[in-house]
């Protein structure tokens, strides 16, 4: 079993189910319509799990589907309250790149990939905290790998 198969496991076990998964073609005009390239382990993602269905985990994670995956400025444009993720513009440079798969805890930490017009070697992965983020892994993989050890750096 990959560690998608082991996510879906541990969701499954959870009660939370898997709806509508995202589609080639869904995920081919989400690229077209961003001018991103998805990486493959991200498509991957979209395929086989799409989120928690607005459902949080028992670790308080929830992943997002395909339909809501969107810039940071984008999702937090609105946001009142705290962390207060109206700063993030001014501190994550290309801002605009980063768009956001996951939210811990009501959105006191989100999780972002860092997507390029064209395919790269690395999508970086931050933890992001009102203005304050960092870099936690390099590509949707290694973010799982975090995910599933429960590691420490997930939460700033």
């Amino acid at each position: 079993m990959g560690k998608l198969g082991q996510i879906k496991h541990i969701w499954s076990f959870e009660g939370i189910s898997l709806f509508e998964l995202a589609s080639d073609v869904s995920l081919d005009v989400f690229e077209q319509r961003n001018q991103v390239v998805l990486p493959p382990d991200l498509r991957d993602y979209f395929k086989q799990l799409n989120g928690t269905q607005q459902l949080y985990d028992s670790h308080m994670f929830q992943f997002y589907e395909l339909k809501s995956f969107v810039p940071i400025r984008q999702l937090y444009d609105d946001w009142e309250g705290v962390p207060d993720y109206g700063l993030i513009p001014s501190t994550l440079k290309n801002h605009q790149q980063v768009y956001v798969f996951a939210n811990f805890s009501n959105h006191l930490y989100a999780y972002g990939i860092r997507l390029y017009s064209e395919a790269a070697e690395k999508n970086e992965i931050y933890v992001i905290c009102g203005g304050d983020y960092h870099p936690i892994a390099e590509s949707f993989t290694q973010f799982v790998d975090l995910y599933l050890e429960d590691n420490e750096a997930l939460y700033f």
